[in-house]
């Protein structure tokens, strides 16, 4: 039985009073006749999750997340929004292939999540995780949760805490990878 992430009533006023949003823009994040770089181009020429296969392994994921707790049930929800708005796309990994998602940092109502169809299908959970190394060579395997913990914490103006950018502050605490 698959069950829904339900994002906190609050969410949707918490991303509109976000710094710089505009509580009258309508739900589609970005203007697509004048995307502002690579990824904003990519978004526009990517689409939401298909409702068979890639958006029930998206909602279980954040399930998973929202069940281990107060923040990382925020997280969930976060992204959650971003689904009700339609501003997830899909991107297939020849289009950014240096990338399994991208979110700008702190973008409020305006954000956007781009999330690699590959990361959806191949990696949805800790039993199908990525076999990703970091430039040091460690290992740091990646799965669906893991990604939208991290691009979430974006949405919410988190940066980076590590030096190669695989970390963010509730990566670890929200993801399914112990």
């Amino acid at each position: 039985m698959l069950l829904q992430a339900r994002p906190f009533p609050d969410l949707a006023s918490s991303l509109a009073s976000a710094p710089g949003a505009n509580p009258a823009v309508a739900d589609s994040a970005l203007d697509c006749g004048h995307p502002g770089s690579r990824e904003e181009a990519i978004w526009c020429s990517g689409v939401p999750p298909d409702s068979v296969h890639e958006l029930p392994a998206i909602r279980l994921a954040l399930d998973r997340m929202a069940a281990l707790g107060e923040i990382c049930r925020l997280l969930a929800a976060t992204i959650s929004e971003m689904l009700r708005r339609r501003n997830l796309h899909l991107f297939d990994r020849a289009e950014y292939p240096a990338a399994a998602a991208a979110a700008p940092l702190g973008g409020g109502i305006r954000s956007y999540l781009l999330l690699s169809r590959e990361m959806v299908l191949a990696y949805p959970d800790a039993a199908h995780q990525s076999a990703n190394v970091d430039s040091r060579g460690t290992p740091r395997p990646e799965t669906l949760q893991q990604v939208l913990a991290h691009e979430a914490d974006h949405v919410r103006g988190l940066d980076h805490i590590d030096p190669d950018g695989y970390l963010t502050p509730n990566t670890h605490q929200c993801s399914d990878i112990r």
